[in-house]
C-alpha cells in the first residue's frame, strides 16, 4: 500500500500546454517517472499512476483516449465532460481505448484526480486518432460517470454514522465506493485480489491507512495482491473514495 499526501504532491506541481493551447497544472502523487516513458510496457502491467489536473478557466481539453483503464475524480470547479454537467464532486470511470471528451471547464476552472494503474503512451487525440482506435485492443468499455457525492463539512462529520455507499459494482471487480467513518471507527476495504489495483482519495476528514496517517486529499493505491486497506478515523470522521479497476479479460 502507497499512501501520498497533497502536500507531497505539490512539490512535483508543473505546468503543460496541450496542442489546441489549453494549460493545466500537474501535480504529481504517482507515477511521475513513467508519465509518457519512451519505452512500450505490456498492457498486463501493474503501472500505478496519479495526480492531481487543475484546468484553467474556460478551456476544453479534446475528446481523446488512453491505452490503459482510468479513473477520473471530479473534486472542485465547474464544467462538463462530453454530455454530463459536471458537479464535483463526480467519478469518471472511463475503460481502456474508450474515447471521452471533450473537458470543459467553466469560469471557476476544474480541479480532478487522473488515476491509472497501467503505462500511459500519452492521449490519443479525437478524430485523428481514429484508424487507429480501430486496431486498438478490442472488449472497450463505455464510459461510466457517477452522480454527485456530496462532501461533507466539518460539522457533517462529526454527526455522522459509519456506513459505505456502492455506486458501481461489476462482475469483473469495477466498484466505486463512498466510505463514511464516525470518529474512531475502523473499516476494511474490498478485497484488492478482486480487482486490479485500487485507488482511495481522502475528501474529509483526517485519520489513518494502516500505520500511516491520512487527511483530506491524500491518495492511497493498494496493488492487487496487498492486504485490504484498513482505514480508522482520529479524532475528527472521515470520507474516502474508494475506486477498484476491472480485472483483466480472461
Amino acid at each position: 500500500m502507497q499512501v501520498i499526501s497533497l502536500a507531497e504532491a505539490r512539490q512535483s506541481r508543473q505546468a503543460i500546454t496541450l496542442p489546441n493551447g489549453t494549460r493545466a497544472w500537474l501535480s504529481f502523487y504517482l507515477g511521475k517517472h513513467s508519465f509518457r516513458a519512451g519505452s512500450a510496457h505490456e498492457a498486463s502491467e501493474l503501472h500505478p499512476t496519479a495526480y492531481l489536473v487543475e484546468q484553467d478557466a474556460n478551456t476544453e481539453i479534446p475528446p481523446h483516449y488512453h491505452q490503459p483503464d482510468q479513473f477520473q475524480l471530479f473534486t472542485d470547479g465547474d464544467g462538463m465532460v462530453g454530455r454530463w454537467t459536471l458537479n464535483p464532486i463526480m467519478v469518471q470511470f472511463a475503460g481502456h481505448n474508450t474515447p471521452y471528451g471533450p473537458i470543459k471547464s467553466g469560469s471557476r476552472g476544474l480541479e480532478y484526480m487522473t488515476l491509472r494503474n497501467g503505462w500511459d503512451p500519452g492521449a490519443k487525440w479525437m478524430p485523428q486518432a481514429r484508424e487507429e482506435l480501430k486496431n486498438a485492443v478490442p472488449n472497450r468499455r463505455r464510459s461510466h460517470i457517477t452522480n454527485p457525492i456530496v462532501p461533507l463539512n466539518a460539522a457533517q462529520l462529526e454527526k455522522i454514522q459509519t456506513d459505505c455507499v456502492s455506486l458501481l459494482h461489476e462482475e469483473d471487480g469495477l466498484q466505486i465506493k463512498v466510505y463514511h467513518l464516525a470518529q474512531g471507527q475502523t473499516i476494511l476495504g474490498p478485497d484488492p485480489a478482486t480487482g486490479k489495483g485500487q485507488f482511495w482519495f481522502v475528501v474529509g476528514g483526517s485519520g489513518s491507512a494502516g500505520e500511516s496517517s491520512i487527511q483530506d486529499r491524500s491518495c492511497i493505491f493498494v496493488e492487487p495482491h496487498a492486504a485490504a486497506a484498513q482505514l480508522t478515523a482520529s479524532f475528527t470522521a472521515l470520507q474516502a473514495i474508494m475506486m477498484q479497476f476491472p480485472r483483466d479479460p480472461p
